[in-house]
């Protein structure tokens, strides 16, 4: 699934990805860099070099 969010005046492409059995990819591009949540059906974790840094 693809998609535009808007937010704060600013917009940011997204696309979220799901397979079975119980995985899931989010990826935001924000401001050049991309923002992603990952689930594999046992571990999840999630990189935003905006706040955290640039290691999962």
């Amino acid at each position: 699934m693809k998609g535009l969010m808007h937010m704060q005046g600013m917009e940011f492409l997204g696309v979220n990805t799901q397979a079975r059995p119980n995985k899931q990819r989010a990826k935001v591009d924000i401001q050049g860099q991309s923002m992603i949540q990952a689930y594999d059906g046992e571990d999840a974790w999630w990189l935003f070099p905006l706040q955290t840094g640039p290691d999962p």
